[in-house]
């Protein structure tokens, strides 16, 4: 994973197939009351990368 994202910290047993299948483990941001607050109070400013990868990891 790191060759794809090497500017975070994700866990070298994390693979891709995990992640394309959901099984990961990583945090998801979609679930946390953060994000849900942000989409109904500015439902058409999206998070950007950065914050949702920091959510995310």
């Amino acid at each position: 994973m790191r060759t794809f994202l090497p500017h975070y910290e994700i866990p070298e047993e994390i693979t891709i197939r995990q992640l394309l299948n959901h099984t990961s483990g990583l945090s998801d941001y979609f679930s946390q009351q953060e994000y849900q607050d942000a989409v109904h109070t500015h439902p058409r400013k999206p998070w950007d990368y950065e914050k949702i990868m920091e959510k995310g990891l």
